[in-house]
């Protein structure tokens, strides 16, 4: 024993060396770094989750990432990779392939579907498995947590897509249509509270773009929702509630990765399900039930392929987040056939914090916002923050695409079409109101007009506006000019003038005092008071969610058609009237998803409901001022979607203390006219538009489109909506109101009505369908006609969709 020592202490340093370089081999095979990427065989396109099994009895292996990338440390050289893909042919690559450059393997589709399976078991355990996943969603939920924020880097790219026959021209070889880069702040507070903060931006062809890749554009943020927004439609999701029923579930395959189980899980549409569905591939972590990747798409497609990509990390114990959000479109057959379009989308989460040290007055207002300095960043920032480089192709894109863009000056014609989203032309020096150039109704007949504003708001803040217009029905010119100075930004405080001669449709409710040319119901108008009218006003943002718009009015009317009003039997009678009043309109929208797009605050609408108060408070103490009223309305708006559709309710109440005209009083909601022939939303169908009139009323309107269409076909695929109208009215004085007919609808009235949308499907440049539809509307009760036949109105519906 002592010798052994004295000779190790001799000897140590040599023998220690000796001893490590006799073990190096063995750390070599320890360490064996297996790294690759597979992509499609076809298209060229990174193949997300898919399997690289080395221990094949064991399912040893780990999963590609979003881009298609894998690294393996193993202990010892395998055999042989086997790699695999839902409906890609498997490969198979021998372990004395594995040293050396990382691999590059690429799959062939493979035709394959989802067959159903006759389980000879009790309990199917695909359904048991998703059972599982459904009863532990919400504690996985990201919108669970109470706080986090986050960094996301996303990527979009805008290609070409030719068919095999069509020659590729050398710029087309070269260059693809865009490339798009954002770096976003999102900042969540529960419950749904969420600020999206653009701090970097970058578009091909643009200086400043006002408009920016983010990676909920297409898809959500979590894939724990229990109808999901994808695109332009709303899919059940397969781990909600209703997935069980809507969805029929394959176990495909087990992964054990780093000690972890990972489950796939193969879904799709039941036969003869209904509701908009997807189908798709679910990799599950069997401890904690929660989902490890996505796979899915709708499972009818229609003009649009639609493939979206989630990965989730876990970042503690029981807490998994969204890493890597893909997408990837396709659009064969647009702008035309054989010569198509094609994006990518790649998003990054990054930075995630549980616990962020804000406050909720720090979110502001906006879903999501530019930075003013998110334009002006570099490539060496541009760099720090990639997540991987840009492709060769990418690369080329900005190169040739900044050229073309400064030749063609896009920034200017980027903010054209700002413009006309907003209802404005741009000219040389002065832009056009689309609004003022063209309207219908039954008193003016068509209405041709001319409005000019300028173009850029003068020092950032003053916009000046005139307008002209002629009534070819009533022959008789209107005009009037206005002016708005905004004072700050982000609260929306601004300060406007008004002045006009112009013709306005009496007894109407102030939220509808702007009317444009998709006003349907403002077609039927057939009685207008000619106004002169005066008004200063002020609007603001506060409270997050609500906005006020308010100022004093004085406006002089002169009903232009046969209409007299006395206060007592006997008094001369008062056809024109003036009038001052101080008018508001306070708008609440809990969490609203606010947009900013080109500059503009641009409203996505929101899941709560919408609440509207407008007052008018008419002053008879000034010399000119004829009388002294209030005059109340409140308006409440929901939409709800749920697996059984989409619902839209609006809730309605007008109220006037005083004795006042009828053009300050309410006529009935009534849409029954030759020139609607159009469903008029929020409007009774059978009902003429002056049949009522009221100083106080209730009324609500429901409707109700079906998840599904009834039928599935080519040129036809309607959906069924049902309607529900009921009002109420009363009127004090109806003896004060002479020249015209009306009622004032004490006893209640009532309509019901079926629509079918889509009845024909059209295509429409292969980018989406033109959808027409027809329904009939019935009303009933104590003022239904005598005859059947007279309470029976058609209508028609269009709409556009891109399935």
């Amino acid at each position: 024993m002592s010798f052994r020592t004295r000779s190790l202490g001799r000897d140590f340093p040599r023998g220690l060396i000796l001893w490590v370089l006799g073990l190096f081999p063995l750390f070599l095979e320890a360490q064996l770094l297996v790294t690759g990427q597979v992509r499609d065989a076809q298209t060229g396109a990174p193949l997300a989750f898919a399997n690289v099994i080395y221990d094949i009895q064991g399912k040893q292996g780990t999963v590609t990432d979003m881009d298609g990338f894998f690294r393996l440390e193993l202990a010892r050289r395998p055999e042989r990779l086997r790699v695999s893909h839902l409906g890609y042919i498997s490969q198979t690559v021998k372990g004395t392939e594995l040293d050396g450059d990382p691999l590059r393997i690429f799959l062939s589709p493979a035709e394959t579907e989802l067959r159903e399976v006759l389980i000879a078991v009790e309990r199917d355990p695909a359904r048991a498995l998703m059972e599982q996943v459904i009863a532990h969603r919400n504690r996985h939920d990201p919108a669970a947590l109470p706080a986090y924020d986050c960094r996301t880097y996303t990527r979009y790219l805008f290609d070409w897509l030719l068919a095999d026959s069509m020659e590729r021209p050398p710029l087309v070889a070269r260059s693809a249509l865009m490339v798009m880069e954002s770096e976003t702040e999102r900042r969540y507070l529960r419950p749904g509270r969420v600020a999206e903060t653009v701090l970097a931006n970058r578009v091909s062809g643009f200086r400043a773009p006002g408009f920016a890749a983010l990676a909920t554009d297409i898809q959500p943020f979590s894939w724990y929702e229990d109808l999901l927004p994808v695109l332009d439609h709303n899919y059940l999701n397969p781990i909600s509630p209703g997935g069980p029923g809507r969805y029929r579930f394959q176990l495909v395959d087990t992964l054990v990765q780093a000690g972890d189980t990972l489950i796939g899980v193969r879904f799709a549409p039941k036969p003869g399900a209904t509701a908009d569905l997807l189908q798709g591939f679910l990799r599950i972590h069997k401890g904690d039930y929660v989902l490890f990747s996505v796979e899915a798409g709708p499972a009818d497609a229609g003009l649009i392929d639609l493939r979206i990509e989630q990965r989730y990390q876990q970042l503690a114990d029981s807490v998994w987040f969204p890493e890597q959000l893909n997408f990837s479109l396709r659009m064969p057959d647009y702008p035309q056939k054989g010569l198509g379009v094609q994006a990518e989308g790649r998003s990054y989460v990054q930075s995630v914090n549980l616990a962020p040290g804000w406050r909720r007055r720090d979110l502001g207002p906006d879903l999501v916002r530019m930075a003013p300095e998110a334009s002006t960043h570099g490539e060496a920032y541009w760099d720090s923050v990639r997540v991987r480089p840009l492709s060769p192709r990418e690369e080329a894109t900005y190169e040739v695409i900044d050229s073309l863009g400064q030749a063609n000056d896009f920034d200017r014609k980027a903010e054209a079409v700002a413009k006309l989203s907003a209802g404005r032309i741009p000219l040389q020096h002065i832009d056009l109101d689309l609004n003022q150039l063209w309207r219908f109704n039954s008193y003016e007949g068509n209405r041709l007009g001319l409005g000019l504003t300028n173009p850029q708001p003068w020092w950032g803040r003053l916009t000046v506006g005139v307008y002209g217009a002629y009534g070819f029905r009533d022959q008789a010119w209107k005009y009037g000019s206005s002016a708005g100075l905004r004072l700050h930004r982000d609260g929306e405080w601004e300060l406007g003038l008004l002045a006009r001669r112009d013709v306005v449709e009496p007894g109407q409710s102030q939220f509808r005092e702007e009317v444009g040319t998709t006003d349907l119901r403002s077609y039927a108008a057939a009685r207008m008071d000619s106004i002169d009218e005066f008004k200063g006003w002020m609007r603001l943002r506060f409270l997050t969610y609500a906005t006020l718009k308010t100022g004093l009015a004085y406006t002089r009317r002169d009903p232009a058609y046969v209409y007299a009003w006395r206060r007592q039997p006997g008094e001369t009678a008062q056809p024109a009237f003036a009038q001052l009043a101080w008018q508001g309109q306070l708008r609440y929208a809990y969490r609203e998803e606010l947009v900013e797009v080109f500059g503009r605050r641009v409203s996505r609408g929101s899941r709560f409901p919408v609440v509207r108060v407008a007052w008018e408070l008419g002053q008879a103490r000034w010399q000119q001022s004829a009388f002294e009223y209030l005059r109340l309305e409140g308006q409440l708006t929901q939409r709800l979607r749920s697996r059984l559709g989409d619902t839209r309710l609006t809730l309605e109440a007008g109220w006037v203390r005083g004795e006042v005209p009828a053009s300050l009083l309410f006529y009935g909601s009534g849409a029954r006219s030759p020139e609607v022939w159009l469903v008029a939303p929020d409007f009774f169908q059978t009902m003429p538009p002056y049949a009522f009139l009221r100083d106080r009323y209730t009324q609500g309107f429901v409707r109700h489109t079906m998840a599904a269409p009834l039928w599935r076909g080519m040129f036809s695929q309607p959906r069924l909506s049902l309607f529900q109208g009921v009002g109420w009215g009363r009127l004090s004085q109806p003896e004060q109101h002479e020249g015209v007919a009306f009622r004032s609808m004490e006893k209640g009235y009532f309509e019901s009505g079926l629509l079918l949308d889509q009845l024909l499907r059209l295509n429409y440049l292969n980018v989406m369908y033109l959808g027409l539809g027809g329904g009939v509307f019935y009303a009933y009760g104590p003022y239904q006609a005598a005859a059947w036949q007279d309470n029976l109105v058609g209508k028609v519906s269009l709409t556009f969709s891109s399935r």
